[in-house]
């Protein structure tokens, strides 16, 4: 069930600690102060993500290890949408799981393959323990319970993090109208984008079909320039789409005539990204994009309307540290959970601080 931030919740660094589970903490308690219990802790949630904080370093000082591989996953967004042919979708077969489908990846930002140790130097005490945090609400979930309703749960409930703004959600839609008159095709001579832009009508078709895909994605993601950047949607990609809803407009016997009142609509790209830190600063980002190719008809004796082209939804969250719950934690128990992420990213900890 996905977790809504009511409207009155207070965002930023300072805001108020929510209720304490067991999920929210390192380790559990993490507020007593005492020695014993203050080394127990630190022991504890030198733990938490698998490998004693004593572990030797990879060899690889550039990049991540291996292990952090694990429980951040290996493949990126940005590799999904290479790999992925778009070409090879049937727009008139929607029971073909033939689209892009990825549950959760991670992103690095543009031209990024990995959290790499630059920017694990570059983060302050606080972003090291958002990102530990975050390490620990995704070994939790487990490579299978990674999907955006099990995410936004766990990282809304996670104390070292809070909501840096309010949520953003859109919707748009990219559709084209074809008329009929009896068994006469008739086409619209104008048709509106998002924006109201008038745009042409060509034979049913679209008129400069890729741009007007590309336009219609960046405005769905706020033109979010490092979204755009990272799912990587190569010119190609646009093409592709285009020519999808263009063979449904040149398909007559898709939805038929005389007597119809159908609709229609195909999956092309259903994604979760979590958008770690970079060197620009200390917050994560996760969001989803849902994108639908749909076709609907009403007719009666040949005439009526239909309707194709692209529905689209964006949702985006970023969280940054709760700097009141982590300024509480006892320097015991940072200076571990430092020491242990830094051999995670292989690091040398007395370098990092």
């Amino acid at each position: 069930m996905q977790v809504i931030i009511p409207p009155n919740e207070e965002f930023g660094p300072n805001a108020a600690v929510p209720p304490a589970s067991e999920s929210m903490h390192f380790s559990s308690p993490i507020h007593e102060h005492s020695s014993t219990t203050a080394t127990q802790n630190s022991a504890t949630m030198s733990t938490t993500l698998g490998e004693r904080s004593n572990a030797a370093p990879p060899q690889t000082p550039a990049t991540i290890s291996t292990s952090l591989h694990g429980v951040i996953g290996s493949k990126t967004i940005s590799e999904y949408f290479t790999e992925f042919d778009f070409s090879k979708i049937q727009p008139k077969n929607k029971y073909n799981e033939d689209h892009l489908n990825v549950d959760y990846a991670p992103s690095y930002g543009p031209r990024r393959s990995s959290l790499g140790i630059d920017v694990f130097k570059s983060l302050d005490e606080s972003g090291k323990i958002l990102l530990l945090a975050v390490l620990k609400s995704l070994k939790k979930l487990g490579p299978g319970g990674r999907k955006w309703d099990n995410l936004i749960s766990e990282l809304t409930q996670n104390q070292f993090l809070v909501a840096k703004e309010e949520p953003i959600s859109n919707s748009n839609s990219l559709v084209r109208k074809v008329h009929r008159t009896g068994f006469k095709r008739g086409v619209t001579d104008t048709d509106h984008f998002d924006t109201q832009r008038e745009i042409k009508v060509d034979n049913g078709g679209f008129e400069n079909g890729p741009e007007q895909v590309r336009q219609f994605y960046h405005s769905l993601v706020n033109h979010d320039r490092d979204i755009i950047d990272s799912t990587m949607i190569h010119p190609d990609i646009y093409v592709h789409i285009a020519a999808l809803i263009q063979e449904l407009l040149n398909n007559n016997n898709f939805l038929a005539w005389l007597y119809k009142d159908v609709s229609y609509s195909k999956k092309l790209i259903d994604i979760t990204v979590l958008r770690f830190p970079d060197i620009e600063g200390s917050s994560i980002k996760i969001y989803r994009i849902e994108l639908n190719i749909i076709a609907s008809s009403t007719l009666t004796l040949g005439a009526g309307t239909e309707q194709y082209g692209l529905l689209g939804s964006f949702e985006s969250r970023t969280y940054v540290p709760r700097q009141k719950t982590i300024n509480n934690l006892p320097e015991a128990i940072k200076k571990d959970a430092l020491k242990h992420l830094a051999g995670m990213v292989g690091a040398v900890a007395n370098e990092s601080g």
